[in-house]
């Protein structure tokens, strides 16, 4: 088999785009793949119950007992609670509630690895053990998206409301590749 002498020069300008440095880690190449949920903060939420009434039927006094958990949207399954992380005796000068889940020790960022789920926020008031009920549900925002979140710009913030309007729910996102 007779060889080309020009073979190797005709490889050497592949060779050295080869072994350019694009200025990244090698690593990087854009792709999400950690989503953190790093602050959560209740903007509204309703302070008397759907009859008119109080959450804790005026046992406790005060405003409710709002706590938050994040669920899948389809499932109902939990994603995350902050139960026992309740603010208590909330009143309309207690706004913006919030969970600041990059500084406060107690709390960790939520971290999703996974985009595709739809999920939402259910407010609860939690009840005190004098009451010997249930925690009550408040409502819930609308189901977001992360893939969608990514797709359309990976916003810092978002803010999700209940159908009604009596649930504002914001989030501060962060993005890792």
């Amino acid at each position: 088999m007779r060889r080309l002498p020009y073979a190797p020069l005709a490889l050497a300008p592949l060779l050295l785009l080869a072994a350019c440095d694009t200025g990244g880690d090698g690593d990087d190449d854009g792709t999400i793949r950690r989503v953190l949920i790093t602050e959560i903060t209740i903007d509204d939420a309703p302070l008397t119950a759907p009859d008119g009434g109080g959450w804790d039927n005026d046992i406790s006094g005060g405003g409710p007992d709002i706590y938050l958990e994040l669920v899948n949207d389809d499932t109902g399954s939990l994603v995350e609670s902050f139960q026992g992380n309740e603010f208590s005796n909330v009143d309309d000068q207690d706004f913006p509630l919030e969970y600041d889940l990059d500084t406060d020790p107690a709390l960790d960022p939520i971290v999703f690895t996974r985009f595709n789920t739809p999920l939402a926020f259910d407010l609860y008031d939690e009840d005190p053990q004098l009451t010997k009920g249930e925690d009550d549900y408040m409502g819930s925002t609308e189901a977001f998206n992360l893939q969608e979140l990514i797709d359309g710009g990976r916003p810092s913030f978002l803010r999700v409301e209940s159908t009604d309007g009596l649930i504002t729910v914001s989030i501060r996102l962060r993005y890792e590749s």
